[in-house]
């Protein structure tokens, strides 16, 4: 993965054996955020190729993976009931349906923006 002249992951090879753990340890900038998002299938790779559970990344891997961001990956003006419609188009299983009922139960309008909230 490259960053203008930057490059993050190069050389990387990492295997994780099924109910394995494993800690990601680096320096600023070497990428371990960067390597998350790839698995999580959020950022593409420039080269190079990765698998989650031997499969290609794409849409099954999805499901199968969760990244929570230790920073808010929302724009911070994007509307509810946008993000809702997003998650549907990029996450196969996620329910728009629930998400409204959430808000509802949570008394949230979908014109809120993200910036709105707590």
């Amino acid at each position: 993965m490259r960053y203008g002249s930057r490059q993050a992951l190069s050389g990387l090879t990492l295997a994780v054996e099924a109910g394995g753990y494993v800690g990601v340890l680096g320096s600023n900038g070497s990428g371990k955020t960067t390597l998350f998002k790839i698995l999580a299938g959020l950022i593409n790779a420039h080269g190079g190729a990765a698998e989650v559970c031997g499969k290609p990344l794409g849409v099954e891997t999805r499901r199968l993976t969760a990244y929570l961001p230790s920073q808010p990956s929302l724009p911070r003006r994007a509307r509810l009931g946008g993000c809702i419609a997003d998650y549907a188009l990029f996450y196969p299983d996620f329910s728009p349906d629930a998400a409204r009922a959430l808000l509802k139960d949570l008394r949230l309008s979908e014109d809120l923006r993200v910036n709105q909230l707590s």
